[in-house]
């Protein structure tokens, strides 16, 4: 399995334990639903090369508990004792994309420094449910969830981004929205078969684009480090800061993906060819796509990068 290994100890202390809500511990809902894993998985940890981590084991434990009261209290009914096993790749994801940075936020941490410490946690940890026994799955299910955890999020917390997609949608006139898109081949397809009113019409632009940016996405699935850094630029793109080759590679760097600059090039690549963005490092864009990107973009998080 690959190993990430920053030159220094990053983040705070893990220990610090940011609560979503509610008035329960994620430390201590996390350490129950660890249950009996919780002292094999330490001495596992700490019979482990000290290359395999650039965490403590103790500050490796701490996370992870923490992280899985994340999971259990946000997408479980019940704290069930001894469950910290059965775990699917889609709540991983979730949890990556969704709750790390609204945890973040909250705390005031630094989102992608929580992201990798979580990621790194939960990576050991399903090695050691695999190599102990203790994974009750399948080998794929067990592939799925390390896939799940091989690329820590790229882009901006999904909160702060659908705030500022929606903030932009508002601001544009539809006939203003409806110029842009119909810049994009499909759209203006779309929207001349539509028929009816103006409104049906701009509808179907908007459905089409959306449509377009998620079929591309859905050519990498299981990779979402490259589509959140495609999504990074199109959002970036939409509000006027385009990004180029030297961003796109910084918000890939560090990952365990050595082709993953190329696959996302490629993919904007295509892009553009469809009409969706101009230019090329710097790529650009209209502001009419900020309503077919917040469906795409809340539907992107709501699902785990649609892997």
């Amino acid at each position: 399995m690959p190993k990430k290994k920053p030159a220094r100890r990053r983040g705070g202390d893990p220990r610090r334990a940011p609560r979503p809500t509610g008035p329960q511990s994620p430390l201590k809902v996390g350490g129950r639903a660890l249950g009996a894993l919780q002292v094999p998985f330490r001495t596992w940890l700490e019979a482990q090369d000290a290359d395999e981590t650039w965490m403590d084991p103790g500050d490796v434990e701490a996370r992870l508990m923490e992280s899985l009261g994340w999971l259990v209290l946000e997408g479980r009914d019940e704290v069930v004792e001894g469950s910290g096993n059965h775990v699917a790749a889609g709540e991983l994801t979730d949890l990556l994309w969704r709750t790390v940075p609204a945890v973040a936020e909250a705390n005031d941490l630094d989102a992608g420094e929580l992201a990798e410490e979580v990621a790194t946690a939960w990576r050991l940890y399903l090695t050691f449910l695999d190599e102990s026994g203790a994974w009750p799955g399948t080998g794929d299910d067990l592939a799925d969830c390390l896939d799940a955890v091989s690329a820590t999020p790229v882009a901006p917390q999904p909160n702060v981004v659908l705030a500022l997609l929606a903030q932009l949608a508002a601001q544009q006139s539809p006939e203003d929205e409806r110029a842009g898109l119909v810049a994009v081949p499909a759209a203006a397809e779309a929207a001349a078969g539509a028929g009816g009113t103006p409104d049906d019409e701009l509808r179907a632009a908007r459905t089409a684009v959306a449509e377009r940016i998620a079929e591309r996405l859905d050519v990498l699935d299981g990779r979402p480090a490259v589509q959140s850094a495609v999504l990074s630029v199109l959002v970036s793109a939409a509000t006027g800061q385009p990004q180029d080759g030297d961003g796109l590679a910084a918000a890939l760097a560090g990952g365990d993906e050595p082709d993953a600059v190329d696959e996302a090039r490629a993919l904007l690549g295509q892009l553009v060819a469809d009409g969706v963005l101009t230019g090329s490092d710097p790529w650009t864009g209209s502001p009419a796509l900020a309503a077919p990107l917040l469906s795409v973009v809340d539907a992107f998080v709501e699902v785990g990068g649609r892997s």
